[in-house]
Formats: structure tokens, sequence, C-alpha cells
């Protein structure tokens, strides 16, 4: 649990530094748009900055995602939002440099800061769905709307390629359809070995024809053969799989559910999900007791600061003015008192006042 929590903290760090970063080589003057500028320049700096920015969204939907600490969560969620909105101001100017296509070409942007395309996907916070507590109540608005109206519900509706309602013959016949290929295609695979293995066999008989087979060297020959042929057959099949996965033809082999790393990171997601609500829990909680606490403990102290503070101005009104200030100047702002100015401040007072007159 602590290994994870630093590992989130670090990348919201991480995230921090890079926005700093990115305020520092932020130009103001490239989005005055009176001022005459190259626009290709210009396209330049703000594809690079979006890029960046939607890099540290990234990151920093993550750590709200996963981080467990509350006032934590807070803090990168107010940082979150800024940073989403100024990817839109971003975005708005790079469509007003590209004729108002909001298609935009970043391929050399990309290859001139050696990154994939993929890092162009804008992430969707997930908090948009998780944080919304109003969301089970307006789907029950909704269910009960539709039994009240006698609107088709559209959410369990079972709908073919091509937007209309597909009945049980319609889907009844597709099954068929793939089952039949399924089996014919698995029909053709098993002909197809079938056929190999009789050649293997043919060439092997073959090779023996000229001697007995009940000769000890020439059936020790015959099964050396059938053995290598075996293993390297296995031995290319497990070759081939591999390079298959490797290119992302095929998917991986599955492993165990304690081994899967998905599975693993799945289930400490929904682990962390339950810290998170527990702890916010707390703090509300927290919020409550110690205002409490703070009102029956420290409220005496404070109070009898700001009266004391009160006394001070008090008697120092009177001493400035000669009189005490009435109820209604309580609330008004207090007047700063007159520092004496020194020789050398009055010299230049005067050498001003001159000056003007």
């Amino acid at each position: 649990h602590s290994m994870a929590s630093l590992t989130y903290d670090q990348l919201w760090k991480e995230a921090m530094v890079e926005l700093l970063d990115q305020l520092e080589v932020n130009e103001p003057a490239a989005f005055d748009t009176s001022v005459a500028q190259d626009n290709e320049q210009r396209f330049q700096h703000f594809a690079t900055l979006y890029i960046r920015y939607i890099q540290i969204v990234r990151k920093l939907e993550e750590a709200y995602d996963q981080i467990v600490h509350p006032q934590k969560r807070i803090d990168i969620k107010a940082t979150l939002i800024a940073v989403m909105g100024r990817v839109l101001e971003i975005k708005d100017a790079l469509v007003a440099l590209n004729r108002g296509i909001s298609f935009l070409n970043l391929d050399e942007v990309l290859v001139d800061l050696k990154l994939p395309p993929t890092v162009l996907e804008a992430p969707v916070p997930r908090f948009f769905v998780e944080d919304r507590d109003d969301i089970e109540a307006r789907e029950k608005l909704l269910e009960t709307w539709t039994l009240q109206f006698n609107l088709p519900d559209r959410s369990r509706e079972d709908v073919d390629a091509a937007g209309e309602e597909m009945s049980l013959e319609s889907a009844l016949h597709a099954i068929q359809i793939n089952e039949r290929a399924r089996q014919g295609r698995q029909r053709a695979k098993g002909m197809r070995e079938i056929q190999v293995e009789e050649e293997r066999e043919r060439r092997i008989m073959q090779l023996g024809a000229d001697h007995d087979e009940r000769d000890p060297d020439t059936a020790a020959r015959i099964v050396s053969a059938r053995w290598r042929g075996y293993e390297a057959r296995k031995q290319t099949e497990i070759m081939r799989r591999e390079e298959l996965i490797f290119i992302g033809m095929e998917p991986p082999l599955p492993l165990a559910p304690e081994a899967d790393p998905v599975v693993v990171l799945a289930a400490n997601r929904v682990r962390r999900k339950h810290v998170q609500h527990s702890h916010a829990q707390e703090y509300r909680r927290a919020l409550v007791t110690l205002k409490a606490e703070v009102a029956s403990h420290e409220a005496p102290e404070m109070r009898e600061e700001m009266l004391e503070q009160l006394r001070d101005w008090y008697i120092k009104e009177h001493e400035r003015t000669g009189a005490f200030p009435k109820l209604e100047q309580l609330t008004a702002e207090p007047v700063p008192e007159e520092v004496p100015l020194d020789d050398k401040a009055k010299k230049a007072l005067e050498a001003k006042q001159a000056a003007a007159a």
C-alpha cells in the first residue's frame, strides 16, 4: 500500500514539475492576434504545448484516480480541471491557426518530440462519473418517466448493425451461419492435418521399404525420425505462436488469475477505491468534529485575542484623535499610522513638490 502511494505521489510530483516547465516556456504574446507573427511558428508552439499538456492531464488523472489521501485529491482535482481548461484554450488556438479545421495534423511535432501517436488520445477523467452522486437518482427518474409515459427503453433493446430491432429468427439464423462456417473451417483444418500425416508416414515407409522393419537398426531409425519430426513441429509451433504474440497478431496465452497483471491491477484499483471512500468519509467526519473541538477548546482564547486587538485599536484611536471612536467606526478599516520622515526623505519630498510646482 505504501509503495503504491509513493508511486502515485511521485506521478503527481512529475506532473507538477512538467506543468511548471510549461509555464516557463509559455509565451503570452503568442495569443495576441493583433501582433503580426509567423502562423507556422505559432502553430508549432501551440502544438508542442498541446501535446505536453495532454501528457500532464493523463498523469494528473491517474494520480487523482489512485491517491487515497482526501486533501491531496482536492488539490489534484483543482489542478486537473485548470489544466483541462488550458488544453481546450490551446486546442481552440490551434483550430484558429488551422483555418478553422478541427482536424489537426501533428505528425511532424510527434516526430520532433519522438513520441508515439497514442499520446494524442485525450483521456476522459474517470471522476466525471465516479464523483457524481446524482447518477443513480437520474437513472431512477429516467426509468420512472419511461414507465409513466410508455416510452421505449432504448438501453435494453437488442439492435443489429443497421439500427433495427433483431428478431429471434434473425438472431438464430446469424448464429447458425457462423457456427456452420466455424465447423467447415475446423473440418478443413483436420483434413489438411490428416493429409500431411499420411504423406509423412508414406515417406517414412518408403525409407524403410528396403529393410526389414523387424531389424533393430531400422526400427530405431524409424522411431528416431518420428520423434525428431514431432519435436521439430512442436518447437516450430511454439516459435510461431510467440512470433504472432510479439507482433500483436494473436492474444497472449491466458494466465492464472493470481499471476495475471491485468487482473491484479484491477483488484488493486478496486481496493484503493474502497480505501478512498473510507478516507473521504473519515475526512468529512473529522471536519465536523475538529470544528466542534476548536469551538469548545480554542474559541475562548481566540475570543480573548480578538478583544485584546479591539481594545488596542480603541486606545490607539483615542491617542491619535483625542476622542474615543464611535461604535459605527468599529466596522471601518483602521487608519494606518503615519511614520515620521527622516531628513533625507523630507528633502526628497520637498524637491518633488518644488518640481511639481
